[in-house]
């Protein structure tokens, strides 16, 4: 068993309010008064007004200035929490735990929940800073709360215009300016209405959703929903291969032949830690997929590479779970075979005769599980009902 002793590290990551330094504690104070170097955003150290040490972040954000003052004795200030779509989870990237000691103030999520009155272990908390705006479609149900910080001005028209042009229109929608501060200012109107959205920084918005989506939180999204050639895994067909995928947060799904992009979709809207590498050789598919992507707000979990199968590029991120949609063959199935990792699991669904030969080998050469998968749905024969099959399906699932 290890224990972490802090034992005079070298950094220290102190969370402060707008309020600041009025209401921090004789401990962060002294620990500002000692350090050789403060790092933090102008109005940070404007804030704590530390004079000649202070060194402002750099633009691109970058750790390069503070990891060379490493050994010294350094505080870095972030907004509330470090460690809550902070610079603490960013520098934890580069450090041992051992080399800094953290003092959290309140997380701007804190404070707007005890605004309004919200709990926060029932509120979406989003870091809409620096992620697609469209990802709120993956959140807004009828009755949920949305706390969500924002880059600027124009985040904050962007989030407003997403729900008004999306069906949310009476929906509560609140803004927050430099909470915490002297200078505070909330307003509040329906979405619908006309709010003053010139704003000061820092800013974070709040929203109480009011309307319905046609999406669900479980795999199996409606067809019409994706942009498509006709060569999409189907709603139910779909629903089936996620549930064989099985996938967990935090893992890598490769998307071979991936279409429409609808599988990377589910797998990467099951979590924001998910992420996905989709495979597609033809150009039009892949501006369809692009736009399914940008839809859906995932463009910063899923990759889209122009590949002819079964040519993969390099010096990839080994998958934890891979799924063929089209274009298998030998050769494809003894590279990805060679490529993944012990207990990464593999899917492939085929609807040719050749395929399904080609199947049925591996399962004699490696096994896992064979599954015909056929589907029926009721439709018009004249003026009665009959069933209608789509083509039958066979798919081969293994963990490797």
């Amino acid at each position: 068993m290890s224990i972490f002793f802090m034992n005079k590290p070298w950094l220290k990551i102190i969370g402060i309010s707008e309020h600041a330094p009025f209401d921090m504690s004789e401990a962060s104070i002294s620990l500002i008064n000692e350090a050789e170097f403060v790092f933090g955003g102008k109005r940070h150290l404007k804030l704590l007004g530390v004079g000649k040490k202070g060194r402002v972040w750099p633009i691109p954000f970058s750790v390069r200035p503070l990891l060379a003052k490493k050994n010294k004795n350094v505080v870095v200030l972030a907004s509330g929490d470090p460690f809550w779509f902070g610079v603490g989870g960013t520098l934890s990237k580069y450090l041992e735990p051992t080399e800094w000691y953290c003092i959290p103030g309140p997380s701007i999520f804190s404070l707007v929940a005890s605004r309004l009155g919200w709990r926060i272990e029932e509120t979406v908390c989003l870091g809409l800073h620096n992620k697609p705006i469209e990802k709120l479609v993956n959140y807004s149900y009828d009755g949920q709360k949305i706390i969500t910080l924002c880059k600027n001005e124009t985040s904050v028209k962007k989030i407003r215009d997403w729900f008004a042009n999306n069906r949310f229109g009476e929906s509560d929608f609140f803004i927050f300016e430099r909470l915490g501060g002297k200078n505070e200012r909330v307003s509040h109107e329906k979405i619908s209405k006309n709010l003053n959205l010139e704003v000061s920084l820092p800013v974070v918005v709040a929203i109480k959703v009011s309307g319905r989506t046609d999406l669900t939180t479980t795999a199996g999204l409606p067809d019409e929903l994706f942009v498509h050639d006709g060569q999409i895994t189907k709603k139910h067909m779909r629903a089936i291969t996620m549930a064989e995928l099985a996938p967990k947060p935090g893992e890598l799904l490769w998307d071979l032949g991936a279409g429409s992009g609808s599988i990377s979709i589910e797998w990467a809207r099951l979590s924001d830690m998910n992420s996905v590498i989709a495979f597609e050789r033809d150009r039009q598919r892949l501006k369809n997929m692009e736009q399914n992507i940008c839809k859906f707000g995932l463009d910063d979990q899923v990759e889209i590479i122009l590949a002819d199968l079964p040519d993969i590029p390099n010096k990839l991120r080994i998958p934890d779970a891979v799924f063929i949609g089209g274009g298998v063959s030998e050769k494809l199935l003894k590279k990805i075979w060679s490529l993944s990792k012990p207990n990464s699991r593999i899917v492939v669904n085929s609807v040719t005769l050749e395929a399904e030969q080609l199947l049925l080998k591996w399962k004699f050469l490696k096994g896992g599980s064979l599954t015909r998968i056929n589907l029926s749905t009721a439709d018009k024969i004249g003026e009665k009902m009959g069933w209608r099959s789509s083509m039958p399906i066979l798919q081969w699932s293994i963990i490797k």
